[in-house]
């Protein structure tokens, strides 16, 4: 006895429906997340304090390790993780802090490695 046709349908569209809240709520998790990231990093570029970023980092990944292990559609979350979380955190946290260390470490070495006659003039 074969199943139906609306049978197979039925359960395809239960299953995007299922992908699209499991987007839904990764994508709203991220754009929480990030706002609140951005607030703890106008404070780090103030204060200078790796560590708390790395807690933050901790923390942000622990929570999305539960949703991950929480849901059934491992490689997907995993895809989602990859694309929502980790390449914007590292392209907007980790890269413009190191840039600003950078800068602030070549205008340091200009000052102090010139002649005392060219100091002035930088």
């Amino acid at each position: 006895m074969s199943i139906p046709i609306y049978d197979y349908l039925t359960i395809l569209c239960s299953y995007i429906l299922y992908l699209y809240y499991l987007h839904f709520i990764l994508l709203s998790l991220y754009y929480f997340i990030t706002l609140l990231l951005y607030y703890f990093i106008t404070l780090l570029l103030y204060h200078f304090i790796t560590l708390s970023l790395l807690l933050l980092l901790y923390l942000y990944t622990s929570i999305l390790l539960y949703y991950m292990c929480v849901s059934y559609t491992l490689t997907y979350t995993l895809i989602l993780l990859y694309f929502y979380t980790f390449i914007p955190l590292y392209l907007y946290t980790f890269i413009p802090l190191y840039l600003y260390r950078l800068l602030y470490f070549c205008i340091y070495i200009s000052k102090h490695s010139c002649p005392s006659g060219l100091r002035g003039a930088i």
